[in-house]
């Protein structure tokens, strides 16, 4: 089974209020080798808050690996590494996943990677983030409950698939607020994941 989509967080560090005209969403594109080497985009790291980070799946069935591999400072050895990578079932629409920081931290960016042969390779979530400090805060909302009502607070929306051109290979994204110095002080974070086709 090839990965539906494989995240490996390099995560964060974050700081004022969150400004939506001002987050970037920046992208890398390659056909792939070891290295996640993608441009703008700096390769996964093994010592930032995801190290110690608790991953869970909110909604959605996983394809088989645990969701450990997305903190476990590893990146996939190729393009059709299923056991190192985490993805949602062939036959889901996608699914939830959160990161539990353990603490409010000022998040300076979410990084996502995500390396595969073919059309899965691009990846296609929102992120949402909380404090955790609403009274209606709920950590693991479900598919059908709208996030915000919940106490989350919509980051970007991410979606990599290219218009024209090769679909496959390794792919980088970098959530982040380089005018603000990082996206909010937030302890916890929701990806929203959906299938690429």
């Amino acid at each position: 089974m090839r990965p539906f989509l494989a995240v490996s967080a390099s995560l964060f560090a974050l700081s004022s209020p969150l400004l939506h005209a001002q987050v970037q969403v920046i992208t890398g594109h390659d056909e792939g080798d070891a290295g996640f080497w993608l441009g703008a985009i700096q390769p996964p790291a093994i010592d930032d808050a995801a190290q110690k980070a608790t991953f869970k799946v909110v909604d959605g069935q996983p394809g088989g690996t645990p969701i450990t591999v997305l903190n476990d400072g590893e990146i996939p050895k190729g393009e059709d590494d299923p056991k190192g990578s985490f993805f949602f079932a062939d036959s889901s629409e996608g699914g939830r996943f959160s990161v539990d920081l353990g603490s409010v931290i000022t998040v300076k960016s979410v990084d996502t990677y995500s390396w595969h042969g073919g059309g899965r390779a691009p990846q296609l979530y929102r992120l949402w983030a909380a404090n955790g400090k609403d009274a209606a805060f709920d950590a693991a909302p479900k598919k059908g409950t709208d996030p915000k009502t919940v106490g989350w607070t919509l980051v970007a929306t991410v979606d990599t698939r290219p218009k024209t051109g090769s679909v496959g290979g390794q792919y980088g994204v970098e959530v982040t607020n380089k005018q603000a110095g990082g996206l909010g002080d937030y302890q916890y974070l929701l990806f929203e994941v959906a299938r690429t086709s």
